[in-house]
């Protein structure tokens, strides 16, 4: 799926003019669906229950359209997910992760050995990622799955963007140092 790249502006022009003309809501959907989806999905490590969640958020934006007074519109969706995913957790605990597909590979697409020194290095960042702060998971997961902005994640989570910015370095710079410790 293209995803159209927009900036913040176009999408609160978009959602307060979907206030007033519900049909138009369709387009930060399209907008936005894949990037929710994703970081639903690396928080619950199923398909189903990542689409389940993501389409939750979008209803749950769509009913609250008239309560949204500008800001930025990735902010808004993924406090949504925040929250989705905080409920689901709450409510139950999936017992299929993330390691369980990971024999689904098909073995003729890639070669057996390149296949275990990327299962092994595969392994190895998520030790390193799981090993990280809530906090700093969550940023990381914000920035890659959400695709947000260091702007995004600072109004999502109440910082300011150089912060943000400065943070996700430094969560960065640990992820690598700790990834060549492990090669040695």
């Amino acid at each position: 799926m293209h995803q159209v790249e927009t900036t913040s502006d176009e999408d609160i022009t978009l959602m307060l003019a979907a206030q007033h003309e519900p049909a138009l809501f369709a387009k930060v959907y399209e907008r936005y669906f894949q990037r929710i989806y994703a970081y639903c999905l690396r928080h619950v490590h199923n398909p189903h229950e990542a689409e389940d969640l993501a389409s939750a958020v979008f209803i749950q934006a769509f009913r609250t359209l008239p309560q949204y007074r500008g800001g930025t519109v990735g902010a808004w969706l993924f406090r949504m997910a925040y929250g989705a995913i905080a409920n689901y957790y709450r409510q139950s605990r999936p017992e299929v992760g993330l390691d369980d597909h990971a024999g689904d590979l098909r073995a003729d697409l890639i070669e057996p050995l390149d296949h275990i020194v990327l299962t092994e290095t595969h392994e190895r960042l998520r030790a390193l990622i799981n090993a990280l702060p809530e906090e700093d998971r969550q940023i990381l997961s914000l920035k890659i799955d959400g695709e947000l902005s260091s702007h995004e994640i600072g109004e999502l989570l109440g910082k300011n963007p150089g912060a943000v910015r400065t943070q996700l370095h430094r969560i960065i710079k640990r992820i690598r140092q700790g990834y060549q410790q492990t090669e040695k």
